[in-house]
């Protein structure tokens, strides 16, 4: 995904990036070549692998407007959860825009901020509990937490969450 988003980026990164071999890596880009992709490399202090510039995935079913308004919601998100796979989600969605239009969508996407984090630093400190919150949801996983009702009293609970909502 890290291609698609139009950077060249050297085997080690990607090596680093995916924690596999360099060999891996090289196998890979052979397979994405093989696959229709066009992948290109660059020698030298600079150099890398990249798609070619004019390769780019069909996007037919959404618009330049479309792909903002989800860019928007999702940095708001990944702000919240701190995910890996939300950053891997937003690789995807950039990398359906045209090179020329990725720089536009940058200097528009800073005009609206959609930030689910409290002021004054409340909200959930370790974003990591969203994470495995959805990660037990995802798999349908039990979980266990102390639970505390609004009268005070704690308890020991043990639920298979079904879905994870923010209320913020």
């Amino acid at each position: 995904m890290i291609l698609l988003s139009r950077r060249r980026v050297n085997a080690q990164t990607l090596a680093d990036k995916y924690e596999v071999s360099l060999r891996t890596i090289y196998r890979d880009l052979e397979t994405i070549n093989a696959a229709g992709i066009p992948i290109v490399s660059y020698a030298g202090t600079d150099g890398g692998y990249e798609i070619m510039e004019k390769y780019r995935i069909e996007r037919q079913i959404v618009t330049l407007e479309d792909l903002k308004s989800i860019l928007v919601a999702l940095k708001g998100v990944q702000a919240s959860l701190d995910d890996r796979e939300m950053d891997d989600l937003l690789t995807k969605i950039k990398a359906l825009v045209a090179k020329s239009e990725q720089d536009q969508m940058e200097d528009e996407g800073e005009t609206l901020v959609f930030d689910t984090n409290l002021w004054h630093g409340g909200g959930i400190k370790d974003k990591s509990v969203l994470v495995s919150l959805r990660q037990a949801s995802k798999h349908r996983s039990v979980v266990s937490f102390l639970y505390t009702n609004s009268e005070g009293t704690a308890e020991q609970r043990e639920v298979e969450p079904i879905g994870l909502a923010w209320k913020g």
